[in-house]
């Protein structure tokens, strides 16, 4: 809550009003991230680390990488090779205008909510393309091929909206 109350002019003249109090509420939020398997979304990828690391984890909700190597999180099988791929099918078309890309952080034992800020060292996406399916080819997103990165949450912001399944 916001409380105002006047107490005089610039030269302090006049008298304390009552104080009026307002409550403000916070707009509820109308992003999902329909990529969450709990929307209906199944994730592919070129190779998998091993049992553990499967594709479906990088679409499980957890940002944070708590329990990595016990299904959370995506590793790629071939270290070294490239190029990957994690595709994620959406199940049905949606429109989006942002994507958000999560590395593992460095104090993956001991983990914390990624932020805007965060960087890593060890073992993020450094060089990446974020692309969606327009139907009959992958397109890069605006602002989508990334390179240099060391955030550990990346957003991607694209001035207009796409709608696609993957």
């Amino acid at each position: 809550s916001i409380t105002a109350e006047y107490v005089g002019d610039t030269n302090f003249n006049g008298s304390t009003s009552s104080a009026i109090t307002q409550e403000v509420t916070a707009p509820l939020s109308t992003c999902a991230n329909v990529a969450e398997d709990v929307y209906g979304s199944t994730a592919t990828a070129s190779s998998t680390f091993g049992p553990g690391y499967e594709p479906s984890g990088a679409i499980d909700g957890n940002h944070t990488g708590a329990g990595w190597g016990t299904g959370v999180g995506w590793n790629d099988g071939t270290p070294g090779a490239f190029p990957d791929t994690l595709t994620i099918n959406l199940g049905t078309s949606r429109q989006l205008n942002e994507i958000y890309v999560y590395s593992l952080q460095d104090n993956y034992l001991s983990p914390s909510e990624p932020t805007e800020s965060m960087t890593f060292t060890a073992y993020g996406l450094v060089d990446f393309n974020v692309q969606y399916w327009d139907g009959t080819a992958w397109v890069d997103v605006p602002g989508g091929v990334i390179t240099g990165n060391n955030k550990v949450r990346r957003r991607v912001i694209f001035a207009s909206a796409v709608t696609t399944d993957q």
